[in-house]
């Protein structure tokens, strides 16, 4: 069983969502930068010693200023993680992008082939296999994985595909 479809810019933004959403490191990661946000605000609102305004104006100017952290934390995430992957893919230039690619399933192993490369690997390497409503992610490490995108399938069934792959990934790895 093989499915072809052709790979962009936006995949990579998706898989770091994707990793983003599922990694504990990363939520640690994020919790520790909104800690550290919150504690500079408090510092910085604390009053002084010959301070006349009310407790409560300082609460309130920390809260809000924990609030500002987070949205901005939020923004950069969101919108420009998209921007770096554009940056550093150099969209334009790569000619991995809009290339199609044909990804076989075969027995204890599935192969990828794309004009530019080609390549085989065992079940058993496959850390992770996730399926979304929009793309299925073969996970071979922690941060690196072969994207599927539901959109840009040309040939093949997606669902199909990703039934018959789960299936193998859940038979040939001893990780389930």
């Amino acid at each position: 069983m093989n499915i072809t479809y052709s790979f962009d810019v936006s995949d990579v933004s998706a898989l770091s969502r994707r990793i983003a959403v599922s990694s504990s490191r990363y939520r640690w990661a994020r919790r520790a930068v909104l800690l550290i946000g919150a504690a500079v605000v408090f510092s910085a609102a604390w009053p002084g010693e010959e301070s006349q305004a009310p407790f409560w104006a300082y609460m309130v100017v920390g809260v809000f200023g924990i609030a500002i952290w987070a949205v901005l934390l939020w923004l950069l995430t969101r919108f420009l993680s998209p921007l770096l992957n554009r940056f550093l893919f150099r969209k334009a230039e790569n000619p991995m992008f809009g290339q199609p690619v044909t990804l076989t399933l075969a027995g204890d192993y599935f192969t990828i082939e794309s004009p530019h490369s080609s390549g085989k690997t065992k079940w058993s390497l496959v850390h992770r296999f996730d399926v979304t409503s929009t793309h299925a992610f073969l996970f071979v490490g922690s941060f690196q994985a072969y994207v599927i995108p539901r959109a840009k399938v040309v040939s093949g069934d997606f669902d199909a595909f990703t039934a018959e792959a789960t299936r193998l990934w859940k038979l040939y790895t001893s990780r389930n």
